[in-house]
């Protein structure tokens, strides 16, 4: 069960979303997401397309970034392998019994009934979620006015575990019946057996494992402009369409590998149209170094929207500050969510309010070495370590990332591109 749907909702994320983390270029991911202030012409797009413009250095660029997030915070993976394994043992189990009804088939039943209900409980309430990117971005940076392409594939998707407790009162009820039954009472060997089907499945459980989330396609062009008569602010708009499939799919607890759930009927398609806005201004200091401010709000529009079992999608507004400081070999940026942002998909993934804070130290332009944190102020993500390099050979820049918090959440991100 567990492999199939994974698989499912991987082979769904290559069409399309968007993250339980927003950030996914490896500049950024590997300064702990932070890039609203100290974004270049390579990742202005990703994080505030105002600082597209103000950009004196670069004229073209040319991006091709790719990321892969999982997040395993209860560990639910492993202990899904034994559900799986405690299922099927279970159906066998009782398969035999029901055929049987004899004293010994139902000793075995009730210790592969104890191993399952134990299997569930270790996976009760727990999620898995993961979300994959690809995209290519073209831009034409400039001092004044900048103009940018951005085209996008992304998925944001979660797995759930739901014991109920109706079944864990049914679960009890027949290892009570099976008890008795191994000791000679026949009556109980009959209630047991009629709580299961010829397949050795009980008839009435209804605990489950939920996959759900969003396939998201988008078209975004992104304009900036500097505005020196208004106190030299740069100020930058990216309208986009997206295309949305959600996907809902649902497993029976006791399906076991034995199940073919497929997203066939499953998926619910939809279109939207929204906006990033953003804004950023620079100050030069005596020395030649600059301290930029900027800001974002992501997904203007807030939009909700129903998967097949009428379960929501939630795509809400994004607003994030920055600050940088930079100098010819050294930049450091913070960046804070000034509000919580909301579960994108309620039940399997969190709010959130990250503070990020990040570094880049650049040999002589041609190689970069990143660091960076994340913390949730909402509580409900790990903290997050950062690392990444980039190198930029000649019109070639190769930029890749790293982060992991134990084996709760790890990240890995690559950007391949050309500037000039």
């Amino acid at each position: 069960m567990k492999k199939r749907l994974l698989f499912i909702a991987l082979m769904g994320a290559m069409s399309s979303a968007y993250s339980i983390d927003t950030t996914v270029d490896p500049r950024s991911v590997a300064m702990g997401g932070a890039g609203v202030a100290a974004a270049n012409g390579m990742n202005a797009m990703f994080q505030n397309p105002a600082a597209m413009s103000g950009l004196s250095k670069e004229s073209f660029t040319l991006e091709a970034p790719l990321q892969v997030r999982l997040l395993d915070e209860g560990d639910l993976k492993t202990n899904l392998d034994t559900v799986n394994t405690s299922a099927n043992n279970l159906s066998n189990a009782m398969s035999l019994f029901s055929a049987s009804q004899s004293a010994a088939d139902a000793a075995a039943a009730a210790t592969a009934l104890s191993n399952f209900s134990n299997a569930l409980l270790l996976v009760d309430g727990k999620n898995l979620m993961g979300t994959l990117y690809g995209g290519l971005m073209m831009a034409v940076p400039s001092k004044n006015t900048a103009f940018g392409l951005k085209l996008d594939a992304r998925t944001a998707f979660g797995g759930a575990f739901n014991y109920s407790t109706a079944d864990q009162t049914t679960i009890n009820t027949l290892a009570t019946d099976l008890g008795q039954c191994a000791l000679g009472t026949v009556a109980s060997c009959s209630a047991a057996a009629g709580q299961v089907d010829a397949n050795g499945q009980i008839t009435t459980l209804t605990s489950d494992f939920n996959v759900r989330g969003v396939v998201i396609g988008e078209v975004g062009l992104s304009m900036a402009h500097h505005y020196e008569e208004a106190g030299g602010f740069d100020i930058g708009i990216t309208p986009k369409y997206m295309k949305l499939t959600t996907f809902d799919i649902v497993s029976s607890a006791q399906s076991g590998n034995a199940s073919a759930t497929s997203t066939d009927g499953n998926q619910q398609n939809e279109s939207a149209f929204n906006l990033d806005l953003g804004a950023s201004k620079t100050y030069t200091m005596g020395n030649g170094n600059h301290v930029k401010t900027g800001v974002v709000m992501k997904n203007v529009i807030s939009k909700s929207f129903k998967t097949f079992y009428g379960n929501p999608i939630e795509l809400s507004p994004q607003l994030t500050a920055g600050v940088a400081y930079g100098s010819e070999w050294f930049t450091g940026t913070a960046d804070v969510d000034v509000k919580k942002n909301k579960a994108m998909i309620p039940g399997i993934t969190h709010e959130s309010q990250f503070v990020r804070l990040g570094a880049e130290l650049d040999a002589w332009g041609w190689a970069q070495l990143r660091f960076g944190y994340r913390h949730d102020l909402a509580g409900n993500y790990e903290g997050l370590p950062s690392l990444g390099m980039g190198l930029n050979l000649k019109l070639v820049n190769i930029d890749f990332a790293v982060a992991a918090a134990s084996k709760k959440e790890a990240v890995a991100s690559l950007q391949i591109g050309t500037h000039f």
